[in-house]
């Protein structure tokens, strides 16, 4: 068992130490009481957070997911299920995650989407009300524009097809 170090004060990551417990892990490690930035107070180990395996009491996790889209839990009183959501998580990952495989072709190259899109209620119905229905796809009027109510509309597969930028752009 290694010696003990006081941490209580400190701060690593999103999480800050407030006091050692009486409890042990497994080997006799010191589990702390500590408080996240979230406001939410948990017990751990020092390693897990030290070493940055632990960064938070999971908001972190929880918010990265729900950037990506890939946090299902969350259904904003609508289904998960329903295309308009697939739509808004294709929107926000083909912008936000470098590990999509559009990214390049949008948030790659500066294409983004308004803030009041992150919220998914205010996307739904900005869609709803402006003509999203069965079959149909957001598209960008302007195709090196942003997503923004005022660049977006709701068109057939067919007709989104004819709005894209050229795959190779001459040089001269």
């Amino acid at each position: 068992m290694g010696r003990f170090v006081d941490r209580t004060g400190q701060k690593h990551w999103r999480v800050t130490f407030l006091a050692k417990t009486e409890k042990r892990a497994n080997g006799g490690t010191v589990v702390w009481a500590l408080r996240c930035d979230c406001g939410t107070e948990f017990e751990g180990r020092s390693d897990m957070i030290v070493s940055g395996h632990t960064k938070s009491c999971g908001c972190l996790s929880t918010e990265n997911k729900s950037q990506t889209c890939i946090s299902r839990n969350t259904t904003h009183n609508l289904t998960r299920k329903s295309k308009i959501y697939g739509v808004w998580c294709g929107m926000r990952r083909r912008c936000t995650d470098p590990n999509s495989k559009s990214y390049r072709d949008y948030g790659g190259r500066g294409i983004s989407f308004c803030d009041e899109w992150l919220d998914y209620q205010t996307f739904h119905d900005w869609a709803v009300t402006n003509g999203y229905g069965p079959g149909l796809e957001i598209d960008r009027i302007n195709n090196d524009g942003n997503y923004h109510p005022d660049n977006c509309r709701f068109v057939t597969k067919a007709e989104n097809c004819k709005n894209k930028r050229s795959k190779y752009t001459r040089h001269i």
